[in-house]
Parts: C-alpha cells; structure tokens; sequence
C-alpha cells in the first residue's frame, strides 16, 4: 500500500525547493570560457568601464531588497555580484546597469477577516560584465 501522506510530503518538499531556487536575487549568463572559481570574492574589482586586454566571461546580475537605505542595498548587491563573478573565475566586473524599483505586495483577509495590508520596498538591481584582467 502506498503512504500517500509521506509521499505528499516528498512532492512538497521539492516543489518548495523549486520554487525557493527561481526566486534567486541574481543570474550568470555564461558569455566567454570560465575559470577556475577564486576563493576569496572579496579581491573580484568593481569597474565601470572595459580596461584593455580584458577578457569577457559571463554577464552576471544580482538584486538585493533587504529593506535598508537605498545604499546599504546596493553595497548588499554588489557583495552579490561580486560572488557570482568569482565562481566563474573572473576577477573583474565592468559595472553596466544599476537600477531601482519599487516592489509591492497586498496581502488581504477573506470574507469577515479585517483589512488589508499592502508593503512597498525598493528593490536595487545591477548588472555586469564579468572579466579576466591579467594582474
């Protein structure tokens, strides 16, 4: 006999990693030939223009909404960005995009429940060329 309650279990639980996955604040769009990932992301430069020689790797994107100040957020996804560029080996980003949006949800009670709620917070994106820079 099948234990239908474990096996709804096992459904859920993967359909709630799946859905925690596709709400990822970034992406890596592989663009060129990858290198070994760098440990320390932290030594991965922020540019904002293409230095010569530079070797293009992947366009990496990254979001951050932590409902702090617009620049806490951005610092927040730049940290990001940076991370994503380091597991493709690039130890540069040429800074491309940044922008700021705002995100609004309501959230409201059935029939005899009370009121609305409805939240706003900004949103920072940025975007970028990761790169390979000889030292």
């Amino acid at each position: 006999m099948v234990d239908w309650s474990r096996n709804r279990r096992l459904v859920f639980s993967v359909i709630a990693g799946l859905i925690l996955a596709g709400c990822s604040s970034g992406s890596t769009i592989v663009t060129g030939q990858t290198r070994p990932a760098i440990d320390d992301d932290t030594t991965v430069r922020i540019l904002t223009g293409m230095p010569d020689g530079a070797i293009e790797i992947a366009i990496v994107n990254a979001s951050s909404d932590t409902g702090r100040y617009e620049e806490q957020d951005f610092n927040y996804a730049l940290l990001k960005l940076r991370k994503k560029a380091a597991m493709v080996g690039a130890n540069a980003v040429v800074l491309t995009d940044r922008r700021t949006t705002a995100r609004t949800s309501a959230n409201g009670v059935g029939p005899g429940g009370q009121g609305h709620r409805i939240t706003s917070t900004e949103v920072v994106k940025v975007r970028g060329v990761a790169i390979w820079v000889e030292p």
